[in-house]
């Protein structure tokens, strides 16, 4: 089950130029800090941590676009990942996931250190207590 709009949108879509719709912009495995928000300051300082301790959007200085060095690419894996940004008990899609429900194509068009619109599923154990409910 994917959760009805982006983080930090205000609502749904109501068209594909709803503004309002559009959500925070996450740097890849970096938690809810503040840098998400479109009108956060910037700084080309790395991180040397998970958490950098600022509010600021990292803006690399090299190819890599990575705001942390060294690089860490499991910051978001699973449920209880490290700096999930999903509400409880969602987590962010499988490439495989993205791909079966057809946001691959917008996806893939982005620079990999960023997830603009950020999209999270239910977990399977919660998923399997909503349809449980469902059928009472």
């Amino acid at each position: 089950m994917w959760i009805e709009r982006n983080l930090g949108a205000s609502r749904v879509a109501r068209a594909s130029n709803d503004e309002q719709a559009y959500g925070d912009l996450y740097q890849w495995g970096r938690l809810a800090d503040g840098h998400q928000c479109r009108n956060s300051a910037n700084t080309t300082t790395l991180s040397s941590s998970n958490v950098p301790g600022h509010n600021k959007f990292i803006v690399a200085p090299s190819y890599l676009w990575d705001w942390r060095s060294p690089q860490n690419h499991i910051l978001w894996q699973r449920v209880n990942g490290i700096n999930n940004p999903c509400p409880t008990g969602y987590r962010l899609p499988t490439n495989a996931e993205l791909d079966a429900n057809g946001k691959a194509g917008a996806r893939t068009m982005l620079p990999a250190h960023l997830l603009p619109r950020c999209a999270c599923l239910l977990s399977a154990a919660a998923s399997a207590a909503v349809a449980r409910l469902a059928k009472l």
